[in-house]
C-alpha cells in the first residue's frame, strides 16, 4: 500500500470535529422545532380556553339577564325582619322569580346572586329554593358556581324619584318592599392569560311598576299563592 492509498483512506471518513459540529447543529434545529411546537400548543390551548370561557360567560350573562327581567313582586319572610321583596348591595342580590325547567320545579323561587370563595379564588355563586307561603330554605342549598376567577364585582340599582321623572344608579337598595327599575352588574376577572372581558350587564325588572302599586301587588301575590296552594293540594291527594 503506497502513501497515496493511505491518504485516500483517511479522507473517506468524518473527523471528530465534524461530528461534533453536526451533532450541535442537529440539536439546535431540534430545539427550534420543539420550541415552535410548544408555542403552537400553548396558543392552541389559550384559544380553546378563551372559547370555552367566552361561551360560559355568554350563557351566564344571558341567564342573569333573564332572571332579573322576570323578577316577581312577591314578598318572603326574613329572619326577624318584615316581609321583603328585594334585597341588594354591591356584592349580592336576592329576589323572587320563576326558574327555567332544567334548573328547578315550576313556581316562584327565592334566588340569590352573590360573591363567594372557591378553590381558585373568588366566584360568582347562584342559589335558588322553592318559596312556599313566604318561606324558603335558601341557605340550606349548595351554591351553583356561575363564574370563576372573579376579581372585582359590583351590583348597582336604578331608582326613580318620587315623581318618576328622573332615575339614578345606587350602590345599595334600601327599599326592601319594592323592585328596582333595573340592575347593573359590573365584573372583572383575574389575569389568567386569556384576556376575558365581561360586558357590563344592565337588565330591567319587568314587574318593577307592579311592585310600586300596593293594590296590584297584593292581587298578584294572592293569585300566585292560590296557584301554589292548589298545586300542593293536588300533590297531597296523589
Amino acid at each position: 500500500m503506497n502513501v497515496v492509498e493511505i491518504k485516500q483512506q483517511r479522507n473517506d471518513g468524518f473527523t471528530l470535529i465534524e461530528m461534533l459540529l453536526a451533532i450541535t447543529l442537529m440539536a439546535a434545529i431540534l430545539a427550534l422545532v420543539y420550541g415552535g411546537m410548544q408555542a403552537t400548543t400553548r396558543a392552541t390551548l389559550r384559544g380553546e380556553q378563551l372559547i370555552s370561557a367566552s361561551q360560559s360567560m355568554r350563557m351566564t350573562h344571558q341567564f342573569i339577564s333573564r332572571q332579573i327581567h322576570q323578577m316577581l313582586p312577591m314578598h318572603w319572610e326574613g329572619e326577624g325582619e318584615e316581609a321583603q321583596m328585594f334585597l341588594g348591595d354591591n356584592a349580592s342580590i336576592t329576589w323572587v322569580g320563576p326558574m327555567p325547567g332544567y334548573l328547578g320545579f315550576g313556581g316562584p323561587q327565592l334566588q340569590r346572586l352573590e360573591v363567594g370563595n372557591g378553590e381558585k379564588g373568588r366566584e360568582l355563586h347562584f342559589r335558588h329554593a322553592i318559596l312556599v307561603e313566604g318561606k324558603s330554605e335558601l341557605e340550606a342549598q349548595d351554591p351553583i358556581v356561575l363564574l370563576e376567577n372573579v376579581d372585582n364585582l359590583q351590583f348597582e340599582f336604578l331608582k326613580s324619584d318620587e315623581e318618576e321623572k328622573t332615575a339614578s344608579w345606587q350602590a345599595d337598595w334600601e327599599e326592601a318592599g319594592a323592585l328596582p327599575l333595573a340592575v347593573r352588574l359590573s365584573l372583572e376577572f383575574t389575569d389568567t392569560g386569556i384576556n376575558l372581558v365581561w360586558p357590563d350587564l344592565v337588565a330591567s325588572s319587568y314587574n318593577s311598576r307592579i311592585s310600586g302599586s300596593s293594590g296590584g301587588r297584593d292581587r298578584y301575590q294572592r293569585a300566585i299563592q292560590d296557584l301554589i296552594k292548589k298545586r300542593n293540594d293536588s300533590r297531597g291527594n296523589n
